[in-house]
């Protein structure tokens, strides 16, 4: 069974939110791949991991450190996934639907997570046409979006975006 959410964040806490959910990801022994736009972002979710918390770290890497395969947490800016991984988060991706009909690299996990803050209606109405024509037999499928005071409600992806 394949897991597919959507995350839609607020701006201002896109790094913590990716953070959080990595974490709570790391906390249930999945490996993942972290797949970011471009390399500035890769290496600015590497700073704020190692920052993130003073209690928890989360172990994490990308094609710039040793021992990719190693990796629980692999961040990259390339479809990859060299660590095994059963999770894929996608981050503010100008490509989400590119990246989604790669059926060869998304048939590789079990679960894919989109987080992003860029979410506008016609890239909402594209996921929500991706997720209907490619809904496997017992997909779970969540919609979330963040409220000001960063709690997370379930949105109807066929509705308006700003509601």
């Amino acid at each position: 069974m394949q897991q597919f959410s959507l995350y839609y964040a607020l701006s201002a806490a896109i790094d913590k939110t990716v953070c959080t959910l990595t974490g709570k990801s790391y906390e249930r022994n999945l490996r993942m791949v972290i797949l970011v736009s471009n390399l500035e972002a890769q290496e600015n979710l590497n700073k704020t991991l190692w920052t993130y918390s003073q209690k928890e770290f989360i172990p994490h890497g990308s094609n710039l450190d040793p021992l990719p395969s190693s990796q629980p947490v692999y961040i990259t800016d390339k479809l990859e996934r060299p660590n095994e991984a059963d999770m894929l988060i996608i981050v503010n991706s100008d490509d989400i639907i590119k990246i989604l009909n790669n059926n060869a690299y998304i048939s590789l996990f079990k679960r894919i997570m989109i987080i992003s803050d860029l979410l506008n209606q016609a890239t909402l109405t594209e996921i929500t046409e991706w997720v209907n024509r490619t809904k496997i037999k017992d997909m779970i499928i969540d919609f979330y979006k963040q409220n000001p005071n960063n709690a997370w409600t379930e949105f109807d992806p066929n509705l308006p975006l700003q509601s």
